[in-house]
């Protein structure tokens, strides 16, 4: 019988623990809290009109017009999170627009409409609606409704890591 020699035990193992690094990294993607993923999505017109208009208190009026029908601003849960958030009525249906987002990036984040208030349980994701994936950790960025989407049936939004059962932010909505 062929005795193996003690170096080539050391190559093998040092194969099997460089797999074994590129596995584990490749699943978490720590490098992805250090990379900042920037969207600054030009809002439509209505759409940013609608918003300035809730902050000063003037309604938008006239064909077109996009109406605020619930917004929010992002409180961090597990990571940093800020920014606003809202639901707008327009001619084309609603959507969901984030002004300003901040946040921390990871490695499979996407953005729910709950029915719960914000916590940081995963109950908060029970009879919630996905919307997508996060775009961007940061900037300004929308993402289109189904048109039968009743907004108050959701209390908040949330960005939530699926590979991790994380909550990251959440805003509660409140209505227009």
């Amino acid at each position: 019988m062929r005795r193996i020699r003690p170096r080539t035990w050391l190559i093998a193992g040092g194969i099997v623990l460089l797999g074994l690094g590129v596995f584990a990294f490749l699943q978490f993607r720590p490098d992805l809290l250090f990379i900042d993923r920037v969207v600054d999505e030009p809002l439509a017109p209505d759409v940013a009109a609608a918003l300035q208009s809730t902050d000063t208190g003037t309604a938008p009026t006239g064909p077109g017009a996009a109406i605020v029908l619930a917004r929010g601003e992002w409180e961090s849960l597990r990571h940093s999170t800020s920014g606003d958030v809202a639901i707008v009525r327009t001619d084309d249906g609603p959507v969901l627009a984030f002004d300003e987002l901040r946040g921390d990036n990871g490695p499979d984040l996407h953005v729910y409409l709950s029915p719960a208030e914000p916590s940081d349980d995963a109950d908060f994701l029970r009879g919630a609606v996905k919307v997508g994936g996060l775009k961007g950790n940061i900037g300004t960025q929308s993402y289109a409704l189904p048109d039968d989407l009743d907004p108050s049936e959701f209390r908040s939004v949330v960005i939530w890591c699926d590979r991790f059962s994380v909550p990251f932010g959440a805003a509660e909505l409140q209505a227009a």
